[in-house]
């Protein structure tokens, strides 16, 4: 990048650069350098987000499960334990997720109709509590005695506990898309993302769907899940983090 400078500076102002550069210097100025000419705006979305849930074939049922996850983050491998309690509460289902890592305790649990609508979402980590709401195309987070509302074109879905489940009850087949809204814990504000079936796929010798999650304003932005279609769960997710350098 020093390299880049240096020689625009020398450009404009009439002053000396450096030729010779040291290969490695080179070649990571070649790999991170575009040329203006080919840059294009990006398009302005006008994907259509649904206004209601398509037709959900998920039989609800009491169970409880125990998995021990590891956490692959830029080279490094971090061991936690996962616990999925789901369980019915009056004609409601309350799907609750505890995870234990080196971050502590997380937990996360969202309230669900018969029918799949959401109702509710609560998740605490070190004492301190987050609660949303949902209703059509709104959403309201609560966090430290503050309302954060937000509202969007479409619906508005939510991606926490059992949002792996929703995902594959959808009778999607490969190619099938579906653009929706979801809270963005990182901004406090609407996100437009498309779901996309990428097929059927082997995971662990067992198979398993594949659907791609994408930010419609960042295509860097994918969250990939590998749902087990014979318990139709999630066991593997791959989250692109833009803000990470596209860590994953």
């Amino acid at each position: 990048m020093n390299a880049s400078v240096e020689k625009f500076l020398a450009k404009h102002l009439g002053v000396r650069a450096q030729k010779d550069l040291p290969a490695d210097v080179a070649e990571t100025l070649e790999n991170i350098s575009i040329d203006i000419n080919t840059v294009v705006l990006k398009a302005k979305d006008t994907t259509m987000a649904i206004k209601a849930l398509p037709k959900v074939q998920h039989g609800w049922k009491v169970e409880e499960s125990d998995w021990d996850i590891l956490l692959e983050l830029q080279g490094q491998q971090i061991p936690m334990t996962f616990k999925r309690n789901i369980t019915q509460v009056g004609n409601n289902w309350v799907v609750s997720d505890v995870s234990n890592g080196m971050m502590g305790e997380l937990k996360d649990k969202v309230v669900y109709d018969n029918n799949f609508k959401t109702l509710s979402r609560e998740s605490e980590q070190a004492r301190q509590k987050m609660t949303h709401s949902y209703e059509g195309s709104k959403a309201s987070v609560n966090t430290k005695g503050k309302d954060m509302a937000m509202e969007c074109e479409g619906m508005m879905v939510c991606d926490g506990p059992g949002f792996d489940i929703l995902l594959g009850n959808m009778a999607m087949k490969k190619g099938d898309k579906m653009t929706y809204h979801v809270v963005d814990m990182q901004t406090m504000k609407a996100k437009k993302v498309t779901a996309e079936h990428m097929g059927g796929t082997q995971y662990i010798e067992k198979p398993h769907q594949k659907i791609s999650v994408t930010s419609t304003e960042d295509e860097n932005d994918v969250t990939t899940t590998y749902i087990f279609n014979d318990k139709i769960e999630a066991v593997k997710i791959d989250i692109v983090i833009p803000a990470m350098g596209n860590a994953i």
